[in-house]
């Protein structure tokens, strides 16, 4: 079964091979997917690393979790709190904060 062959247009003396319109379309895609990845780590999830020992032996250095920043609504206008779902810290949870002092995100288990 022989399947058909797609030529290529071949471009003439001063003609842009890389068309505007195409450009176009990687530069929205790019954008798109820029401000999804902004928006996600942001507002829905995060996935870290564990940094320090502090949490020994249950949870090792290097480690890799994701951060859900949706299951406590806390922080949030009280048009979403409405339709979030309500949850209390459990043992056994991850509770990651900012650090005033250094500015960076650090953590405890509950």
């Amino acid at each position: 079964m022989q399947f058909p062959s797609k030529r290529k247009r071949k471009t003439r003396p001063g003609e842009n091979a890389f068309p505007k319109g195409r450009a176009l379309a990687h530069f929205k895609s790019l954008a798109s997917t820029l401000v999804f990845v902004w928006l996600f780590t942001n507002h829905v999830a995060q996935a870290m690393i564990v940094p320090t020992e502090s949490m020994l032996p249950t949870i090792l250095v290097g480690d890799h979790f994701f951060l859900d920043k949706v299951a406590f609504s806390g922080k949030h206008s009280r048009s979403l709190q409405k339709i979030l779902p309500e949850r209390s810290v459990r043992r056994g949870d991850l509770i990651v904060f900012w650090s005033r002092t250094t500015g960076s995100e650090a953590g405890g288990s509950a």
